[in-house]
């Protein structure tokens, strides 16, 4: 099987399972989470990574390794060499056992554009970055709504770890939309 078709295989398959996620902290018992939709039929429950891919032991949520968007929790430091060498093979095997790994924010909740990692906002501890400021305070009259919506998609958010307190960052200068590499004619702000 080509890079390219595994890696359509998986997202295709995270793509369906994230549609019923909720979201859930790494660490601790399995998690299962059930879409409780109108059609009051039962649906599928969706287990996310508490256990490491390499050893079998319990994940330390601090220890992680990102690869093709998504995030791979590990028991210790050790592991992470051993995943770094093919990480195809234990992400597929989480697959094939029921487990779906948690993905890390590439897009805008605002406008699902690409993000620029100098735009961003703190809610409840955790940084969402967004497009451009415009998206920000989109993003600020309704933070709940943005950020529930993506963890229904089983997205990790960073945690802050602004030792000044600051809640945003103000480095992006309004007027330059080409800065992060594209233009914002394409989406509603």
């Amino acid at each position: 099987m080509t890079a390219r078709a595994l890696r359509t295989l998986l997202l295709g398959t995270m793509t369906i399972a994230f549609v019923t996620a909720a979201y859930a902290a790494p660490g601790g018992h399995e998690r299962h989470h059930h879409d409780h939709s109108k059609s009051g039929s039962k649906s599928t429950a969706v287990r996310l990574q508490t256990i490491c891919p390499v050893t079998g032991k319990p994940v330390d949520e601090r220890i992680f390794a990102d690869h093709n968007g998504t995030r791979i929790y590990l028991a210790n430091e050790s592991c992470r060499s051993k995943f770094d060498i093919n990480p195809d093979k234990y992400i597929n095997q989480m697959i094939a056992a029921g487990i779906t790994p948690y993905r890390v924010q590439t897009q805008c909740p605002v406008s699902k554009e690409p993000i620029d990692r100098n735009i961003f906002d703190d809610h409840n501890g955790k940084r969402i970055y967004m497009c451009c400021k415009k998206c920000r305070s989109k993003f600020r009259r309704n933070p709940g709504k943005f950020v529930q919506a993506l963890a229904a998609e089983g997205i990790i958010l960073e945690n802050n770890n602004n030792k000044d307190g600051t809640k945003e960052s103000d480095s992006y200068k309004e007027g330059s939309g080409s800065r992060h590499g594209h233009s914002h004619n394409g989406h509603d702000h």
